[in-house]
């Protein structure tokens, strides 16, 4: 295990130089946690123990709506659950003051020096899509923008609010947003509807963020290419995970390497199906083509799923940790 520097972390998420390249996952699915710590993870220490031993920086904590789909139970793809006006008024919102924030204060009591805590922010874009039905969210986008204008209202002054209070816990020093907005092709929704309805709270949340001195990473998968200035413009410092089948990671660079961190790219696919060369041959590469002068923090392009091989997993962040540290000389 190597001593946590989340200083480091936050100054490569940031801009700011660094003495390694820092390894970050959005999600590590629970089995997987467990068969490496060889217990259940039930508890935050266990979320400690299990990010210390795997090398990371941080221990990341959700809150807010996390996982609309799940919450709703009915066909997301159709009608949702709020068909229009009256069962938005009737739905039955969660507050920020509902939601658990034990573990923020349990992980400060117990992280080691220069461990931090990255909050991890809910849903808004993939929330209201959810709520109304995909079918019916694009409908009411051209026919009844106003009722969609308040979706947007409702869901992100909530997870505006559960955001406010996560950044005032002791040892929260960069905040993650994980709302998808793109496919392979390009952006789910027109980046002008987009502009409208999603970005304004993330502007919000980027100056907010700014002020406090809080790294702001934002997680979307897909093709961004259409809406990157725009993440820039609302302050966020980092994007996850420049999916390789979407974005091409060496032209992204060219592209924003003095204004954007870039994070993961370590293709999920061959996390699943390759070998641990495979894994190596492909960290090496991107330790070379984007992390020798530009701003880059390893990982998967997805998150790591219970599918993952675990010596895959296992490999990917060694040979970050082994041949990542600057400068760097592979």
């Amino acid at each position: 295990m190597k001593k946590p520097d989340f200083t480091n972390l936050k100054n490569i998420l940031m801009q700011r130089g660094g003495k390694y390249v820092p390894i970050c996952e959005l999600l590590v699915d629970n089995s997987i946690k467990e068969k490496i710590l060889g217990k259940p993870i039930a508890s935050i220490k266990d979320e400690v123990d299990f990010h210390l031993k795997l090398g990371y920086d941080y221990v990341p904590i959700a809150a807010g709506i996390l996982k609309p789909a799940q919450s709703i139970g009915k066909n997301i793809e159709t009608t949702g659950v709020i068909a229009g006006e009256k069962e938005l008024l009737q739905y039955n919102w969660m507050s920020a003051d509902d939601c658990d924030y034990s573990q923020f204060k349990e992980a400060s009591k117990i992280i080691p020096q220069n461990m931090k805590i990255i909050g991890i922010g809910g849903k808004i874009f993939t929330a209201a899509w959810m709520l109304v039905g995909f079918n019916n969210f694009c409908i009411k986008l051209i026919e009844e923008p106003d009722f969609i204008k308040k979706v947007f209202e409702k869901i992100g002054r909530l997870q505006f609010d559960v955001f406010k209070k996560v950044i005032e816990f002791k040892d929260v020093e960069a905040y993650f947003i994980s709302d998808d907005i793109a496919y392979s092709n390009g952006v789910l929704i027109s980046a002008k509807e987009l502009r409208n309805y999603l970005f304004p709270w993330y502007r919000e949340m980027g100056e907010i963020c700014k002020k406090k001195d809080i790294a702001f990473i934002y997680h979307s998968d897909g093709n961004t290419t259409e809406i990157i200035d725009d993440l820039i413009e609302c302050g966020f410092c980092a994007h996850h995970p420049i999916e390789p089948k979407a974005l091409d990671i060496v032209e992204v660079k060219r592209k924003y390497k003095e204004r954007l961190c870039l994070m993961g790219n370590i293709e999920l696919d061959t996390l699943i199906r390759g070998v641990p060369e495979d894994i190596e041959n492909l960290v090496i590469r991107n330790l070379q083509n984007i992390a020798k002068d530009s701003f880059y923090v390893g990982g998967s392009s997805n998150s790591i799923q219970k599918e993952v091989k675990i010596e895959n997993y296992l490999k990917m962040n060694e040979t970050f940790l082994e041949l990542g540290t600057y400068p760097i000389a592979i």
